[in-house]
């Protein structure tokens, strides 16, 4: 989801388990190309964060965000998001 000045400019739902649509390809196509293309209006480039997405996918083997913080996967701890002094 795109916000600006508390507005949703663009989204791109996905709500089978947050990674899907049952929506048909065509119209998934429509509104990654419309959520493109407010991406400027935010200060980035025209691009679908799919490697955002990814990154949030607690699941796949590394660190990942999660809604509660960020996990090293392999160790399954937080790791601390403030660099030790």
């Amino acid at each position: 989801m795109a916000v600006k000045d508390s507005q949703v400019i663009g989204s791109v739902p996905l709500p089978i388990a947050g990674l899907l649509s049952p929506l048909p390809v065509s119209e998934i196509a429509r509104q990654v190309d419309q959520f493109d293309s407010v991406m400027p209006e935010l200060g980035l480039p025209p691009m679908f964060p799919i490697t955002l997405l990814a990154l949030a996918l607690p699941v796949i083997p590394t660190i990942r965000l999660t809604d509660i913080g960020m996990v090293d996967i392999f160790t399954q701890q937080f790791v601390p998001m403030l660099a030790a002094t």
